[in-house]
């Protein structure tokens, strides 16, 4: 019987739900994150950057307090993100126009998502942690 001599290499640990589980890093375009719950705490606070205005924004009404993403990292790291959306093309159709931060499509619980507003003039909500979890593991 020979010993195994290969060397092992560490991968760090987060815990999730309780047990341990390796940090798979994630990578939105370039932007490497260092795991699933590190890209999706970024997306969260893209979401909280743009609490609303309570004026409606486009096609979105205003009862959901739409806000534009106006600043050109956030718009370019959404449209980054959308790339790794499980049917792309179904969100982006046409092309993008804007990217808003409203309440979801149904209302449901009140919370605030990513919205794509289209060059037609319409808009959809779309998941972001569909997103991130579709997102690439390794460098493009």
């Amino acid at each position: 019987m020979r010993a195994d001599t290969t060397a092992r290499t560490l991968i760090p640990q987060q815990k999730i739900g309780g047990a341990m589980s390796p940090r798979i890093p994630v990578w939105i375009g370039h932007r490497p994150y260092p795991s699933i719950k590190d890209a999706k705490d970024a997306c969260r606070a893209l979401v909280a950057k743009y609490p609303g205005n309570g004026q409606a924004v486009g096609p979105v009404k205003a009862q959901g307090s739409p806000q534009l993403v106006d600043d050109q990292d956030d718009i370019a790291f959404l449209h980054d993100l959308l790339k790794s959306h499980p049917c792309p093309g179904d969100v982006i159709k046409g092309g993008v126009k804007h990217f808003l931060v409203s309440v979801n499509a149904d209302g449901h619980r009140n919370q605030r998502c990513l919205w794509v507003w289209r060059d037609d003039d319409s808009a959809d909500d779309f998941s972001w942690r569909d997103c991130v979890d579709n997102a690439p593991r390794e460098a493009p």
